[in-house]
């Protein structure tokens, strides 16, 4: 139970940077997602079937902040960490260049799946190549020295998990 208080106080805490400091860059429209990262930690110490309803439960959260693109963040985020889920089963994502490419990954298709859900549907493609692609490689980059150094502090380890 105090646990799980704990995820909902860092979520929220999460959330809240992520609508702030790290929104997208003025002019540029890149972010980093921080709360995918959290979101990461998470599932790590978690089952796939908690770490999901987490995800979801954030991606309702964040879509309260945008209501033109309402259900976009939920879809997004819960299919990320279920991929998450499958991911961590079949790699070994202790290694530093799996984990990274695995952050990209994640990004990349959660921000496929929001783009789907938002009002500029028709440039599409011009939107994942010079938005999406961009923040799906902060994220990853951001996200692997964040997630590396939980692990080099026994925070984190993608393998635990409590299925």
């Amino acid at each position: 139970m105090i646990r799980r208080l704990l995820y909902l106080l860092v979520l929220y805490f999460a959330i809240g940077l992520q609508l702030s400091l790290a929104a997208p860059i003025p002019g540029l429209g890149w972010d980093i997602d921080i709360v995918l990262i959290i979101l990461v930690m998470i599932a790590a110490r978690t089952g796939r079937g908690e770490a999901v309803i987490w995800a979801a439960l954030t991606g309702l959260a964040l879509d309260a902040f945008n209501p033109a693109a309402m259900g976009g963040q939920l879809v997004a985020k819960a299919t990320a960490i279920f991929l998450l889920g499958v991911l961590i089963d079949a790699m070994n994502l202790e290694q530093p260049l799996l984990l990274g490419a695995t952050i990209m990954l994640l990004t990349f298709l959660e921000h496929i799946i929001f783009r789907l859900f938002t009002p500029f549907l028709k440039q599409f493609g011009w939107a994942i190549l010079y938005f999406d692609l961009p923040s799906a490689i902060l994220t990853a980059i951001f996200g692997f020295f964040i997630l590396w150094m939980a692990m080099r502090a026994n925070i984190f380890t993608p393998r635990v998990s409590e299925d």
